[in-house]
């Protein structure tokens, strides 16, 4: 992310239960990652982390709102919402935040 000019980003955990393994863990990598950009002299990328399930709630409120005088919008919004948080589009985001070796 770093190197195509990505300098903020978004960290969207959505955990059904708080633990190490579901959200600590997670942003320890990420701290990690952003530790190896600074010692490498790349550019840093701010996350900010957002709560998901806030965030799923506002999402689902709004979809059923939209669907209710635009029903085509609200359900490719949905099925795209999907491939996000099937991993599609974020899988590649992940990718980028790997360590070598």
């Amino acid at each position: 992310m770093s190197r195509q000019g990505i300098r903020r980003a978004i960290g969207f955990i959505a955990a059904a239960h708080r633990s190490y393994s579901s959200c600590t863990q997670y942003r320890e990598n990420i701290a990690e990652a952003r530790a190896h950009l600074a010692r490498a002299g790349l550019p840093d990328v701010e996350v900010t982390y957002v709560d998901g399930t806030r965030v799923l709630r506002i999402t689902r409120a709004s979809l059923e709102e939209l669907n209710q005088t635009q029903p085509q919008l609200a359900l490719q919004l949905t099925l795209n919402l999907a491939r996000i948080l099937c991993g599609k589009l974020v899988n590649v985001h992940a990718r980028a935040f790997r360590l070598p070796g």
